[in-house]
């Protein structure tokens, strides 16, 4: 029998010792270039999913914003195209003279007018409010006509209460005395 000497490589050994040596380089080359390089990569795209899906969110925002922008110019054109412009408190002694007129443009019998007076001006968000009162005496279809033409004739004002008495003491001549409590809408500035 023949004995080896310990001294001696064996190709085993050779084979072991190269075999250590290629893993040791396999998980180094792994751990310093493939793994780093892997993990950007999955961040990478990570960050194009969150970049796309970003996007898509800013196009659907702008989308909505594009739409809002439309309809804020539709309404404001539509507000523009409105024949309704307010008129300054600084009007109102002129608002009372065209109420005295039209009370006074109501035929075949007019509207006496006993008393016509702005309460306290109190201010909205939007525009400030007038309180009118307006008192005095005619027939029923005489106050209906000024109700109506205050309608058609100011229609930045409102019909807060009303209030009729029948004074007449025949059917013939029916005359009533009135109260009207109006609300006139007016610009802020």
């Amino acid at each position: 029998m023949k004995q080896t000497s310990p001294n001696k490589f064996s190709p085993w050994r050779i084979y072991l010792g190269g075999a250590i040596v290629c893993a040791s380089l396999s998980a180094a080359a792994y751990g310093i270039g493939v793994r780093p390089a892997s993990l950007r990569r999955a961040e990478q795209v990570t960050k194009q999913t969150e970049l796309r899906t970003t996007r898509q969110k800013a196009n659907k925002l702008a989308g909505q914003l594009n739409t809002a922008r439309a309809e804020l110019a539709r309404v404001n054109e539509a507000i523009a195209s409105l024949p309704l412009r307010l008129e300054p408190v600084t009007q109102i002694n002129q608002r009372l003279a065209r109420l005295t007129d039209l009370a006074d443009s109501i035929k075949p019998v007019k509207l006496t007018i006993d008393e016509m007076r702005p309460g306290v001006i109190s201010e909205g968000r939007d525009y400030k409010t007038v309180p009118i009162y307006i008192a005095g005496n005619g027939t029923y279809p005489a106050c209906a006509a000024f109700l109506h033409g205050l309608r058609t004739t100011f229609p930045d004002m409102a019909v807060l209460s009303f209030d009729t008495t029948n004074n007449s003491a025949s059917p013939d001549a029916p005359a009533a005395t009135f109260q009207f409590e109006l609300v006139w809408h007016a610009a802020k500035n």
